[in-house]
């Protein structure tokens, strides 16, 4: 029978888990954000709204959530 496993807390139940979505290069980011590569690079030393990063082998990566809210994050301020 398939009845729910308790959680200590410690992590997520395996079935409470969503698939991760691979990492994304910075190629891959620019085209999402529409902007060249060295923008990228830019956008990660930004002093007020840093791109999030991960290092990766030496190769720059990135969760595809956390672009996507960094995404809506700079555009909800551009409007203000």
């Amino acid at each position: 029978m398939n009845e729910p496993r308790e959680n200590n807390g410690s992590a997520p139940a395996v079935d409470d888990e969503k698939p991760r979505r691979p990492l994304m290069s910075r190629k891959e980011v620019a085209e999402y954000l529409g902007v060249h590569r060295q923008t990228v690079a830019a956008l990660q030393e930004d002093d007020v709204h840093p791109l999030p990063f991960l290092l990766v082998g030496g190769q720059y990566r990135y969760r595809p959530e956390e672009v996507e809210a960094w995404a809506e994050d700079a555009a909800d301020a551009k409007d203000v």
